[in-house]
């Protein structure tokens, strides 16, 4: 009766899931826009910056392609995706949205495929500078990991993409697999965060008990570059368990096992997703950077407790010994 009389009175009713008004209070709050469409935006920028900036390094070696080849290849993806990724959160990404769900779908893992593909590489890298540390020969990336770079590329590069298309076409075949997407995600970035983590220990395990060492008296400007180094390592590594428990938990919420709509939980989740993406492209590119403050060479190898070789630094990462 009440709808009735409300239809003949000229009144309308609208008639939305409970929690909507909820998301509306959220998005239109002023920490939501500063945080989701103004800081994390400026975040990514600043990540554009460090690739440009290390595509200008590389611009002297790279007529020959292969030393300097998977730098450019991180810092090129890095670029391109952290600029789309701006794009989105500043459009509203997680809302409010600005452009059509179209768009927005495309981009619902912020291509964490781009990332899961740079880290990999670096990865490989580490490998070798670990390699180079310990003495041993340390081979060229570009030609010993060509295949397991394009493996990387097929695997991990635009699936993101592809699974936010079929959202956006087949809104109601997809959504119901859309918790499978978020935890799939999360899971292959606890893998990749996982490898990632364990190289880069290889990495600056030796670096630190170098600069800790009685006997290795190294110069300031070098313990701060291996600090700074060990650093960021340990910060990308971070960001990236950081998002695997994000989107793990945004997944079980998604389910409809919680109700954390529009609550602080969401809020508090979806930003860490987002920062920890944006944190992760930024702290390995500032790796890359970090190695190319000194240009001698460091050796330090583990063996009765003194060192082996000279105190330098570490090879460039653009080049090879």
């Amino acid at each position: 009766e009440m709808w009735k009389s409300s239809l003949m009175s000229g009144y309308f009713a609208t008639l939305t899931a409970e929690h909507t008004r909820v998301y509306q209070e959220t998005f239109k709050s002023p920490l939501w826009v500063l945080l989701m469409q103004i800081a994390l935006p400026c975040f990514a920028l600043m990540a554009i910056v460090e690739s440009v900036r290390e595509l200008i390094r590389q611009f002297p070696i790279m007529k020959s392609a292969l030393k300097g080849a998977p730098i450019i290849i991180i810092a090129s993806v890095e670029a391109l995706s952290c600029f789309f990724v701006a794009l989105a959160l500043a459009l509203g990404e997680f809302g409010p949205l600005l452009m059509p769900y179209s768009f927005h779908y495309f981009f619902l893992m912020l291509l964490a495929g781009c990332s899961f593909f740079t880290t990999a590489i670096l990865a490989m890298i580490i490998i070798e500078k670990s390699r180079a540390l310990t003495g041993d020969q340390e081979r060229e990336v570009a030609v010993y990991y060509r295949r397991s770079i394009v493996a990387c590329a097929i695997m991990f590069i635009g699936w993101d993409i592809v699974a936010g298309a079929l959202t956006a076409y087949e809104p109601r075949a997809a959504y119901g697999n859309f918790p499978s997407l978020l935890g799939m995600y999360g899971i292959a970035q606890g893998f990749v965060g996982v490898y990632f983590i364990r190289q880069a220990r290889e990495l600056s395990r030796p670096l630190l008990a170098y600069l800790n060492h009685p006997d290795s008296n190294p110069r300031p400007e070098n313990s701060k570059v291996i600090s700074r180094l060990a650093f960021w390592l340990n910060a990308s590594g971070a960001c990236m368990l950081l998002g695997t428990v994000s989107l793990v938990f945004l997944a079980y919420a998604s389910s409809g096992t919680l109700r954390v709509e529009g609550s602080a939980t969401w809020f508090c989740t979806t930003f860490s997703f987002s920062a920890s993406r944006i944190g992760t492209s930024y702290s390995q590119l500032q790796v890359i950077s970090t190695s190319k403050k000194s240009s001698s060479c460091l050796w330090w190898a583990s063996g009765r407790g003194t060192c082996s070789r000279p105190a330098g630094w570490l090879p460039q990462w653009g080049q090879t010994q």
